[in-house]
């Protein structure tokens, strides 16, 4: 194979015999076990190349920590998901009305695929019993996706501090469903879960503040 630039500490070193992709794969895996049982701060690279049955030269021709390991997992995920949303918006507000309205959950039920298709990573994520701060995150890029999309629609509900307050329950609603059903084997199906994030997210969603401190449902 040809040689390839290799990083270690943020040193660029020359690396020869470079593996082929199926060694990230492993390297990944491993490092998503490992989180399901420890704590993120107590993972070494000798941990996860141990598990994945790779050298710590290997480790550090794609990585140079665990952090960016786990920062190159999450952004996978959280941007697969963030597509789904973005489909939602070049829909248009007008078609999202419509189909909340009629039950029609077609974006929230790709939510759902999407977590069921990245099934270990989200559930090495959010399911743990050690906390690792994905879920906060998670959590804000949904929002952040949200506030953008409601500019974009120019919806002006997001107006004052105590909407934005909701934004970040209904963004936090999100993820605790999806943990809860990681949690839960996934027994209901897709539609199910659906229909339940409509129900439960409506009311927050119909929620708006009125002058003075008051609120509109």
């Amino acid at each position: 194979m040809a040689s390839a630039a290799g990083r270690q500490g943020g040193i660029i070193v020359e690396q020869t015999n470079v593996p082929e992709s199926g060694s990230r794969a492993k390297i990944r895996e491993s490092f998503l076990q490992l989180l399901s049982d420890k704590k993120l701060e107590a993972i070494t690279v000798k941990d996860i190349c141990g598990r994945a049955n790779v050298s710590r030269g290997i480790f550090y021709i794609y990585y140079d920590s665990k952090y960016e390991l786990l920062e190159e997992i999450e952004r996978h995920l959280t941007d697969g998901f963030i597509e789904i949303m973005l489909e939602l918006r070049s829909a248009g507000i007008y078609e999202f009305r419509d189909s909340v309205r009629h039950s029609n959950n077609v974006y929230f039920e790709k939510y759902f695929r999407y977590i069921r298709a990245n099934e270990t990573e989200f559930r090495a994520l959010l399911c743990s019993k050690y906390q690792n701060g994905f879920s906060s995150r998670f959590a804000r890029a949904i929002m952040k996706t949200r506030l953008e999309t409601f500019r974009l629609w120019n919806y002006p509900t997001i107006n004052s501090p105590v909407e934005m307050y909701r934004e970040e329950v209904l963004s936090s609603l999100y993820v605790s469903l999806f943990t809860s059903w990681l949690n839960n084997g996934m027994n209901l199906s897709e539609m199910e879960m659906a229909r339940l994030l409509v129900a439960l997210w409506r009311p927050l969603s119909n929620f708006v503040s009125k002058p003075g401190g008051g609120h509109d449902k």
